[in-house]
């Protein structure tokens, strides 16, 4: 039966072998300096593995390319089929990932992929009948879907670059591909000048036939901005940002989503606001601004103090050695902010705080920081011209 017919594939962990190919940066090994954290460590911090890779000064940061497949099928994000093989945004660590969202499909946690693992390691079927319903996109198509598509940094990572080359190189390309499923998204892509006409909205559940398809890729995602990412951030700071301003201190809150019950709440903010306040900090939360009043809020602030999470990703529009004091609840995703902040060459330090055991959440779990202390932390790093190394 047609229905149960199946194609074999292969995971790939390169890239493929007729596809159009500029290197855009590649492998570096750089020296960063170890974050300069302002609080004490808990015991249990103190002898983590994650803090022995935080503080490692030498590190290889990711390779990046621009590349065209001809031919080719789109499944999910950015899951692409040529030539019996299956690539996907990273090249280094694709494999897990493609392993991952396959048994995703197969255990029906997800209805993108439409891939099944094979008994044999990195390989894969597909019923053909999926391609049987295949949108044909027979024009050349530049994909800006983020691995995750409503994730507001990584769009800033992903997106912003991927409409700067668009936009700069437009007779190359005719149609740009986005996942945009929230009003925000949309808005920010007329923004920045991708009209409807211009846009394909990319459902992640069905599968494209894609005559040519262009996307960057990188070897593994670090949050490492590399010299090709610049022109892109450049160009959206200055196209928004309102020059007549004055550079201000911010505090990046999470108040709201916190009270509207999401994961990761600080359980002491607003005791923590009441004190920041008196420092002469404006509180905002990003979420509730504009695309434009992010860029030019963060491009001139002078001071920031915020909360790990999406909003920091913002502090790729700030200035060269602004101060930025980034509070974690634990260091899970520390590693990859400090890299984002090293290689935007800001002034950054690091306070964290503590999770509560009692949440039963395995990761993400709600905190508190240390109220008296974390404001001696930050007054002392307001006063501070530290100018710290990257």
């Amino acid at each position: 039966m047609k229905s149960r017919e199946l194609d074999q594939l292969r995971s790939s962990s390169g890239h493929g072998l007729e596809t159009d190919f500029r290197l855009l940066d590649d492998y570096k090994k750089i020296r960063r300096t170890p974050p300069k954290f302002l609080n004490n460590f808990s015991p249990s911090v103190m002898g983590s593995h994650g803090l022995s890779k935080i503080m490692a000064a030498e590190r290889n940061v990711h390779k990046r390319t621009l590349e065209t497949f001809q031919e080719c099928r789109l499944l999910g994000e950015d899951f692409i089929i040529k030539d019996g093989e299956i690539f996907n945004r990273y090249f280094a660590t694709g494999f897990a990932r493609t392993k991952s969202s396959a048994e995703n499909f197969q255990s029906g946690k997800s209805r993108k992929l439409k891939i099944h693992p094979a008994e044999e390691r990195g390989k894969y079927t597909i019923e053909r009948l999926y391609y049987y319903s295949s949108v044909d996109l027979d024009f050349r198509v530049f994909l800006g879907t983020s691995d995750e598509p409503v994730n507001y940094g990584m769009w800033l990572f992903i997106v912003i670059p991927a409409v700067h080359e668009f936009l700069e190189n437009r007779h190359l390309y005719d149609k740009f591909m986005c996942h945009c499923s929230r009003p925000w998204q949309r808005k920010i892509l007329r923004g920045l000048g991708i009209p409807d006409a211009d846009l394909i909205e990319h459902d992640l559940e069905k599968i494209y036939r894609c005559a040519s398809l262009t996307l960057h890729r990188a070897s593994h995602r670090d949050l490492y901005l590399r010299d090709s990412y610049f022109p892109a951030i450049r160009w959206v700071a200055e196209k928004f940002k309102n020059q007549g301003s004055a550079s201000e201190r911010i505090f990046v809150s999470r108040l709201s989503r916190t009270k509207n019950g999401a994961y990761r709440g600080l359980l002491n903010e607003e005791i923590f606001i009441d004190e920041i306040k008196k420092l002469d900090f404006r509180i905002v939360e990003p979420e509730l601004l504009s695309f434009v009043e992010q860029v030019n809020l963060f491009a001139r602030a002078s001071t920031i103090v915020g909360l790990g999470g999406a909003g920091m990703f913002n502090t790729v529009f700030c200035k060269e050695g602004t101060k930025v004091l980034d509070i974690e609840s634990g260091l899970k995703f520390l590693d990859s902010h400090c890299n984002m902040f090293s290689s935007c060459k800001l002034d950054y330090a690091v306070l964290l705080g503590e999770e509560d055991p009692e949440d039963p959440r395995l990761v993400q779990k709600r905190w508190k920081i240390d109220i008296k202390e974390s404001m001696l932390a930050i007054e002392s790093f307001v006063k501070d011209r530290m100018s710290h190394p990257t």
